[in-house]
C-alpha cells in the first residue's frame, strides 16, 4: 500500500512538471491520465483506475473527471476541455499524427458542448456537397413519406431518445424524407429514425442531414440498409461466430432454445444500439462509432451478453428477449460498458475470414436456388407437355 501511495505522489509530481512543459509548448493543459500514458508510467487502464482513486479521495485536490476542482473552492478548471479545444483547432494535425490519442480521448468521453463540432470533424461533414441541395430536396415528394410519418407516430412517443425533443418530429421527417429522395435506391429504413433523432438532439437539421449522408456513404450504413440485407447478414454471421468462440456455453443454450442471433441483435447494427441502450450510454457508444466504425457494436454487444450470461442461460426464448430489451440498468455506468467492451477479443483477421465464409455460404445458396428454379421450370414444362398429350388422347 505504501508503494502504491509513493507511486501516486511521484506521478503527481511528474504530472505537474509535464503539465508545465506541455502548457508552455502547446498552450494546453492535459489531464493526469493523459500525461501518465505519455510517460508510460501507467497503461490506459491503470491511469483510468488512478483517476477513479483520486476522485474518491476527499482530500485530493484533483478529482480528474474532466473538471478539476479544489474542495475549498467553487471555481472549476476544465483541463479536458482545453485538450479538446486544441484537438478541434488543430484537427488536421491530430488526424495525421495523433490518431491513437484521439481514440483514447473519445473512449473517455467527448464533452457534451463540443460533441456537435467533434462529430462533424470525425465524418468530415463540412465537405459534404449536398448541404446546399437540402432545401431543394425538401421541395420534392418522396414515395416513403407515408411510411416515415407512420413510423414517427409510433416510435416517437415510446422511446426515451425523443422525450426531451418533443418538437423534433418535423425536422426528423425532413431529414429522413430528404435522404430518401437523394438516395432513391435505399430510400428510407426504420433504423435510421434513431440515428437521425440522435443527431437532431445535437445540431440543426441541415447539419444533421450532412452527417447522416456521410454515415450512410462511409460508415457501412448504406450497405446495412440494402433490401438484400447481405451486409446485415454478414454482421450477424460474424457476431454469432464471436459468441460461439468466446461464450460457447451461452451459444449452446441459444441453439438448444432455437434463439437466433438475428432475433435480438439486428437492431443493434441497424441503429448502433440506440434503440436498446439508455441514452447516457448510447451516446457514448455513438461517439466511438463515429471514430472507429461498427467494431464498437460487436464489442459492446458481446460485452452485454457476457455480463448477462449467467442470467440468460436460465431463461427461455421469451425470457431472453425481455432480458436483452431491458437494459436500463446500464444508464448509470457508461464507462463500465466501454471498459467491458475493450476487454472483448476482436480479431480483424478472423472477421475478414468470417466475411469470406459468409460470402461462400451465400454463393452456394444462390447456386442451389438456381438449380432448384431450373428443376421447377423443367417440372412445369414436363407437366404441361403431359397435359397436352392427355388432352390429345
Amino acid at each position: 500500500m505504501f508503494i502504491l501511495h509513493l507511486k501516486i505522489y511521484l506521478s503527481i509530481v511528474c504530472y505537474l512538471f509535464v503539465c508545465l512543459f506541455i502548457s508552455l509548448t502547446f498552450s494546453i493543459k492535459p489531464t493526469l491520465s493523459y500525461v501518465l500514458q505519455i510517460l508510460h508510467i501507467y497503461t490506459p487502464k491503470q491511469a483510468i483506475f488512478l483517476n477513479r482513486l483520486l476522485e474518491t479521495d476527499s482530500k485530493s485536490l484533483y478529482p480528474l473527471n474532466g473538471v478539476l476542482q479544489s474542495p475549498t473552492s467553487t471555481k472549476t478548471f476544465s483541463f479536458e476541455d482545453d485538450i479538446w479545444d486544441n484537438v478541434i483547432k488543430e484537427w488536421d494535425d491530430w488526424c495525421k499524427r495523433k490518431v491513437g490519442k484521439i481514440k483514447v480521448l473519445i473512449r473517455r468521453g467527448v464533452p457534451a458542448h463540443l460533441r456537435p463540432a467533434v462529430w462533424q470533424l470525425l465524418c468530415d461533414a463540412q465537405n459534404v456537397a449536398v448541404q446546399q441541395k437540402y432545401s431543394d430536396l425538401l421541395k420534392s415528394s418522396s414515395p416513403s413519406e407515408t411510411l416515415i410519418l407512420r413510423d414517427l407516430t409510433r416510435i416517437l412517443p415510446q422511446h426515451q431518445l425523443f422525450h426531451k425533443v418533443a418538437t423534433c418530429q418535423k425536422p426528423l421527417f425532413n431529414v429522413l424524407k430528404a435522404y430518401s429522395i437523394l438516395d432513391r435506391e435505399i430510400g428510407y429504413c426504420q433504423g435510421s429514425v434513431f440515428i437521425v433523432g440522435l443527431l437532431l438532439t445535437q445540431m440543426a437539421e441541415e447539419e444533421a442531414f450532412c452527417i447522416f449522408v456521410r454515415l450512410m456513404k462511409d460508415f457501412r450504413m448504406r450497405d446495412l440498409y440494402r433490401c438484400n440485407m447481405v451486409e446485415l447478414g454478414c454482421c450477424l454471421h460474424q457476431f454469432d461466430a464471436m459468441i460461439k468462440d468466446q461464450l460457447p456455453e451461452l451459444h449452446s443454450h441459444f441453439q438448444t432454445q432455437g434463439f437466433h442471433t438475428s432475433m435480438f441483435s439486428s437492431s443493434w447494427f441497424l441503429n448502433i444500439l440506440l434503440s436498446s441502450l439508455p441514452i447516457t450510454a448510447a451516446i457514448r457508444i455513438f461517439d466511438i462509432f463515429m471514430c472507429e466504425g461498427l467494431e464498437i457494436v460487436f464489442r459492446v454487444g458481446l460485452a452485454l451478453l457476457q455480463m448477462k450470461q449467467t442470467e440468460l442461460i436460465k431463461l427461455d426464448v421469451e425470457g431472453m428477449m425481455n432480458c436483452l430489451q431491458n437494459l436500463e440498468s446500464w444508464a448509470s455506468d457508461p464507462d463500465g460498458i466501454i471498459e467491458a467492451a475493450y476487454q472483448i477479443k476482436y480479431n480483424p483477421s478472423r472477421m475478414k475470414q468470417l466475411r469470406q465464409e459468409y460470402a461462400s455460404i451465400k454463393t452456394k445458396k444462390l447456386e442451389e436456388r438456381k438449380e432448384l428454379n431450373v428443376s421447377v421450370c423443367l417440372h412445369i414444362i414436363f407437366l404441361n407437355s403431359t397435359e397436352k398429350l392427355v388432352f390429345r388422347f
